[in-house]
C-alpha cells in the first residue's frame, strides 16, 4: 500500500513538474493571451455609470474607462515582452516598460492632460526621454565599443 502510495505520489510530482516546465516555457505566449483577454474585459462593465479623474475635469463611463485603462495595461504587458525577449538594448527594453507603467498611472490621474497648468504632457516626455534613451543606448554599444574600430 506504501509503495503505491509513493509510485502515485512520484508520478504526480513528475506530472507536474512537467507541467510547471512547459508552462514556464511558454510564459512569454500566455503574456501575449493575457493581452487578448484584457482587451475584452472590458465588455463586463456597465456603460452607464460615470467615472471622472482625480486631476481632469474629463468624465468617462466606466465602460470606456476600463476600455483605456485595459490599452494600457496592454502595452505594459507587451514592454514586459520586449523586455524579456531584448538581449542588446536592455536598458532602452527596461527603460519602455517604466514609461508605460508610469503612462497607466499617468491615465488613471490626469486622463493624459497636460501637467502643472502647461501644455506639456506625460505622452511628449515619454517620446521625447525614449528617444534620448535610445540613442544612448546606442552609442554606448556601437560608438563606445571596439565594433566601432
Amino acid at each position: 500500500m506504501k509503495q503505491t502510495a509513493k509510485v502515485l505520489l512520484d508520478g504526480l510530482k513528475e506530472l507536474f513538474g512537467a507541467v510547471f516546465i512547459a508552462l514556464w516555457e511558454v510564459r512569454k505566449l500566455l503574456l501575449l493571451w493575457v493581452t487578448l483577454i484584457l482587451s475584452i474585459l472590458f465588455m463586463a462593465f456597465p456603460d452607464d455609470q460615470q467615472v471622472g479623474f482625480l486631476y481632469s475635469d474629463q468624465v468617462l463611463t466606466l465602460r470606456t474607462w476600463i476600455y483605456f485603462l485595459t490599452e494600457h495595461l496592454i502595452l505594459v504587458v507587451l514592454a514586459w515582452v520586449i523586455m524579456l525577449y531584448e538581449r542588446k538594448f536592455t536598458i532602452s527594453a527596461g527603460y519602455f516598460l517604466f514609461l508605460q507603467v508610469i503612462d497607466t498611472i499617468d491615465y488613471c490621474l490626469t486622463y493624459a492632460d497636460p501637467w502643472f497648468f502647461s501644455e506639456i504632457t506625460f505622452n511628449t516626455i515619454k517620446c521625447v526621454s525614449f528617444g534620448a534613451c535610445i540613442a544612448v543606448d546606442f552609442i554606448k554599444i556601437y560608438v563606445g565599443s571596439d565594433k566601432a574600430n
